[in-house]
């Protein structure tokens, strides 16, 4: 089916201004905000990391901060779930004899795969970095606004 364009609907008499869909768009932030929810210290390190990285090249906004919280519980999961893998193993054998994933692993592997999503998402690997446009430029104080 096609899309009918606005001048279509208006003669139609089917146009509504709210259908129209603006992009929205955020300031870059210009330093790191404080994470919103309660994080452990290497939480926080990887939060400051993920922040700094997307500082570097004007990429962070307010828009991504919720996003970089969760990556950064998931990689807490991440650590919890490698230390119980070196306690309990990668692998286990079932009653009928069967060899299964434990289950610290299963979550380690899970926690692998959101983190390398999150990162090719927000633009945080070599390759996703190199598809981004370039960052725009920061505004420039006007000193005529000064003026009385």
């Amino acid at each position: 089916m096609k899309r009918l364009t606005i001048k279509e609907k208006k003669i139609r008499g089917t146009y509504r201004p709210s259908e129209i869909h603006q992009p929205v768009t955020h300031e870059p932030l210009t330093k790191i905000p404080e994470p919103m929810m309660s994080l452990s210290p290497d939480g926080m390190r990887y939060f400051i990391n993920c922040c700094e990285t997307m500082l570097s090249g004007r990429t962070l906004t307010a828009a991504e901060i919720p996003a970089i919280c969760r990556a950064a519980k998931l990689y807490e999961s991440y650590l919890k779930a490698v230390e119980a893998v070196e306690i309990h193993g990668t692998w286990q054998t079932t009653a009928t004899g069967f060899t299964t994933r434990t289950g610290c692993f299963q979550v380690m592997c899970d926690c692998e795969k959101g983190l390398a999503s999150f990162e090719r998402n927000l633009g945080l690997t070599t390759v996703s970095r190199s598809k981004l446009p370039p960052a725009p430029e920061p505004k420039k104080p006007n000193p005529f606004d000064k003026i009385d």
